[in-house]
């Protein structure tokens, strides 16, 4: 399990809003919120993680023993949350 740090998400939050709202709705299909930070990252850079303990950690492939009821899916992470949390790497996958 990989701790996910999500401290800096309130600050960033009316940033993100400015930042969709800089993308034109027919391009919005084009982008996914990222995971960590809630910024818009193109599909085709996006990472992918896969959530669980109710959020705080990502899995790594090595982890079998994950609970069912905490478990939350995969959801996408961008290339700067990627870079400030390094240890996500091992999690990720393309």
């Amino acid at each position: 399990m990989i701790p996910i740090d999500r401290s800096n998400q309130r600050k960033a939050r009316n940033l993100c809003n400015a930042m969709w709202a800089k993308i034109p709705a027919e391009r919005r299909d084009d982008y996914w919120p990222c995971y960590i930070c809630e910024r818009p990252v193109l599909k085709s850079k996006a990472r992918w993680i896969h959530v669980i303990e109710g959020g705080g950690h990502a899995a790594e492939d090595t982890d079998t023993n994950i609970n069912p009821a905490a478990d939350m899916l995969w959801h996408p992470v961008g290339p700067e949350c990627m870079r400030r949390q390094p240890a996500l790497r091992r999690a990720a996958k393309q």
